[in-house]
């Protein structure tokens, strides 16, 4: 038996929800959104990130725990949530939902998205949200430079844009190559584009 969703929904309500099909989705104004099925070098590229973020938290002792594509709440009205590829949490936000559906209530240290066809979403809506949000640290990695020159340069190469956010608004930085990137979140990162893009070769 199919239960039709009635629509808007709220936070709390999306995350009890059963959503029409297996695909995930991300509320928008309190409406289902589906998301487009990641391509293989997408996933691959995520799951690098996770395992990075994963490793220098150990190694520097940070507490903080990494999941893939959880949701998020985003702020400005309670039917507003996204899915980013990667998500940092503090122990004290884990702490929250160590029991529950593992979704980011408070904003998160660092959410990460991977680039797709629809860059403009990560490079201008999401970017728009979560720094409203308040989130401190937003990544927008095009391994495969899908974005326009104005973000990926002139000739066109893959790049990461780090987000911080300070005093209300983000301050972005491109690293393209081997520039290493630097992360507020993880100070002790070492970790280039070429290296991301490396990890995608089969």
């Amino acid at each position: 038996m199919t239960t039709t969703l009635r629509t808007p929904l709220s936070f709390e309500e999306f995350l009890r929800a059963d959503t029409p099909d297996d695909r995930h989705y991300e509320l928008v104004a309190g409406q289902l959104v589906p998301m487009a099925d990641p391509i293989g070098k997408h996933e691959v590229v995520a799951r690098f990130l996770l395992l990075q973020f994963i490793f220098a938290s150990q190694q520097s002792n940070l507490g903080y725990e990494v999941f893939p594509s959880i949701l998020v709440k985003i702020a400005g009205g309670s039917g507003h949530a996204r899915r980013p590829d990667v998500v940092v949490m503090t122990r004290a936000q884990y702490a929250e939902v160590a029991d529950t559906e593992i979704a980011a209530r408070q904003p998160p240290p660092l959410v990460v998205d991977v680039v797709s066809t629809n860059w403009r979403d990560d490079y201008v809506t999401k970017l728009s949200e979560y720094e409203r949000t308040g989130i401190p640290e937003y990544w927008i990695v095009d391994y495969a430079a899908l974005a326009a020159r104005a973000y990926t340069g002139d000739p066109k190469q893959p790049v990461v844009s780090v987000g911080t956010l300070t005093e209300g608004r983000y301050t972005v930085e491109r690293y393209r190559g081997e520039m290493a990137i630097a992360s507020p979140t993880f100070p002790n990162l070492t970790l280039t584009v070429n290296q991301i893009v490396a990890s995608t070769e089969i």
